[in-house]
């Protein structure tokens, strides 16, 4: 009875208190009614913070059933990684699961993947799992999401969800990954302005500044284009950012 109680919006409510304040022991015998039932729950609008308050609150070792469940071979991780409430899940397991040394995160991570981080670097909620990778993924897996962007560099620095992954990509891969992303995205000459007066690719600029091999170059830049900058919306938020905007000199 408890796991249909966790598809009911008052049942979770509910179920997620007793969560919060019971025993580790209760929680883990709570947790354990959920076998047989995880794919369906980890995508449900209400039973999916559920899965998640399991893995918050005991770990993937004493939730393992869940990680084992979502990789039988009939479950579609790619499409899980691209749903709503999915995508939340997923990104949970990654906050707690050492993924540099899991063998089944690394294959959760493979398979919503499917070959190609490219699409879920573009998706409206599989970009949040893409983000989550870079930040607690494997060496390999962040390697993978570098190599997408860096193909798809013009594109993804202007896109509402893919400039958000390449803006923690640039911040979270190693030097290597980190030098051929900004190469490819600083190839185009005005680049820099450019994406500092786009409402996307300012996220992208603002990862830019902090990496000291390209922060000079890009301030250079914005300091040549000051008058350009200031007559843009986010450009001029970016100059104040630096303390080069009108608040901050009278003007350029």
């Amino acid at each position: 009875e408890l796991p249909k109680l966790a598809f009911e919006e008052e049942g979770a409510k509910e179920l997620a208190e007793l969560v919060e304040t019971a025993s580790r022991e209760d929680v883990v015998s709570l947790a354990q009614t959920f076998r047989g039932c995880v794919q369906e729950a980890s995508r449900h609008p209400f039973a999916h913070l559920l899965i998640e308050s399991f893995v918050h609150n005991l770990g993937t070792d004493d939730c393992q059933f869940i990680v084992d469940e979502l990789l039988l071979p009939n479950h579609d991780i790619a499409a899980m990684a691209m749903d709503n409430f999915g995508s939340s899940v997923l990104a949970t397991l990654l906050i707690f699961a050492n993924a540099e040394v899991s063998s089944s995160m690394a294959e959760i991570v493979d398979r919503a993947f499917d070959g190609d981080a490219t699409k879920l670097t573009h998706h409206k909620h599989g970009h949040k799992v893409a983000q989550a990778v870079l930040e607690h993924g494997s060496s390999q897996h962040l390697h993978m999401i570098a190599v997408a962007l860096v193909k798809e560099a013009a594109r993804a620095t202007r896109h509402r969800f893919a400039a958000q992954v390449v803006a923690e990509a640039l911040l979270q891969c190693n030097n290597e990954d980190v030098l051929l992303l900004a190469s490819a995205i600083l190839s185009k000459p005005g680049a820099v302005v450019s994406l500092a007066c786009h409402c996307f690719g300012v996220h992208v600029v603002r990862s830019l500044l902090r990496i000291p091999q390209f922060a000079p170059t890009v301030l250079e830049d914005m300091k040549n284009s000051q008058k350009k900058l200031q007559k843009d919306k986010f450009g001029a938020e970016l100059l104040l950012e630096l303390g080069l905007g009108s608040g901050a000199n009278g003007g350029a």
